[in-house]
C-alpha cells in the first residue's frame, strides 16, 4: 500500500520535471531568439 502511494509520488514527480524541463528549453530558446534579433538590430544601428 505505501510502496504503491511512494510509486505514484515519483511518477508524478517525473511528470512534473519532464513539464519544468521543456518550459526551460522553451525559455532558452526564446531567449536565444531575443538575444539574436536584438544581435542583428545592434548591427543594424551601428
Amino acid at each position: 500500500m505505501i510502496h504503491n502511494i511512494f510509486r505514484g509520488a515519483l511518477h508524478k514527480f517525473e511528470d512534473v520535471s519532464q513539464k519544468f524541463q521543456d518550459v526551460s528549453q522553451k525559455i532558452k530558446n526564446h531567449n536565444d531568439l531575443i538575444t539574436e534579433i536584438f544581435n542583428e538590430n545592434m548591427t543594424f544601428i551601428n
